[in-house]
């Protein structure tokens, strides 16, 4: 009886780039991780899949403190009204102890000086700079425009 060796022979192949899982954060959060990255250093940049990963990270931790929040105040029933005593037990639910405890030392400090008019922040610095955009002439949007102030006037 003869032996029979099977040899394996790798296929030579060029990687196939795998598919990268979307993301679900909104655009609200992805908008606002440049001004928070401005914040921390004014120099530095992000590409657009950083820009994603962090506005996808602010999303989930909204999401669960959000929905632990609302299991707290159904669990106290209040009416469905969230109070700060039901954020700051979902934060402690959701975070680890050491990082909730930050989190809510943070959160109170901001929180007490915005209210009283000292806050470092502004409100500007979390909403999303729009690039103004420059309309090229044309005829129609000229008419168009006329025709509106002509009627707003008359």
């Amino acid at each position: 009886m003869s032996c029979r060796v099977l040899k394996y022979t790798p296929q030579l192949r060029g990687k196939k780039k795998s598919k990268s899982k979307s993301m679900d954060a909104p655009k609200e959060f992805i908008r606002c991780a440049p001004n928070l990255l401005e914040l921390i250093d004014p120099l530095a940049k992000a590409d657009q899949d950083a820009k994603k990963m962090v506005g996808d990270i602010l999303n989930q931790m909204c999401v669960q403190v959000i929905n632990k929040s609302c299991e707290l105040s159904e669990k106290n029933k209040k009416d469905g009204i969230l109070g700060p005593q039901d954020v700051i037990g979902a934060v402690k639910d959701c975070l680890g102890p050491n990082m909730a405890r930050h989190a809510i030392a943070e959160g109170t400090r901001n929180a007490l000086r915005y209210t009283s008019g000292r806050s470092l922040y502004k409100s500007t610095d979390f909403a999303h700079k729009k690039r103004k955009q420059t309309l090229k002439q044309n005829e129609a949007f000229d008419a168009v425009i006329t025709e509106l102030k002509q009627r707003n006037g008359s």
